[in-house]
């Protein structure tokens, strides 16, 4: 009852002979897609092989763009904050550091 049966591995097929399937995406992302190379350039690795699917790049994306727009508000917020007590922010920090001494 215990027969062993003799399976030959599969053989690979030729390169030139192997089609890629419809349901296979290519290896070169659309035009349209998100380079996240070029949202993040101080990243030293490949973040679009790291995260290849588009949804997750579009919130990265959207994740920066939000992150820059709360710094530019942030600083202008200060500033206005600053010109309308009629305070230069400049004089602010420095009288703040020497009175903490």
């Amino acid at each position: 009852m215990n027969e062993t049966t003799k399976q030959n591995p599969p053989t690979p097929a030729p390169k030139s002979a192997v089609n890629i399937s419809e349901d296979e995406q290519p290896l070169v992302p659309p035009p349209d897609a998100i380079d996240l190379n070029a949202v993040f350039p101080e990243e030293e690795g490949d973040l679009n092989d790291l995260f290849p699917d588009e949804e997750t790049r579009t919130l990265l994306q959207k994740i920066q763009r939000n992150k820059k727009d709360l710094h530019s508000m942030a600083g202008r917020f200060m500033d206005e904050n600053h010109a309308a007590a009629g305070d230069d922010p400049a004089t602010n920090e420095s009288s703040s550091e020497e009175g903490t001494s």
